[in-house]
C-alpha cells in the first residue's frame, strides 16, 4: 500500500515534470524548424 501511494502521487509529478521538460526541449527546437520551414 505504502509503495503503491508513493509511486503513484510523486511518480506521476515527477513523470508529469519530465515529460513537460522533454516536451519543451523538443518543441522549442521542432517549433522553430517549423517556423523557419513556414517562413521559408
Amino acid at each position: 500500500m505504502r509503495r503503491a501511494h508513493r509511486s503513484s502521487a510523486p511518480s506521476t509529478a515527477t513523470d508529469v515534470v519530465v515529460v513537460i521538460t522533454a516536451q519543451s526541449m523538443l518543441i522549442l527546437p521542432i517549433s522553430t524548424l517549423c517556423g523557419i520551414g513556414v517562413t521559408n
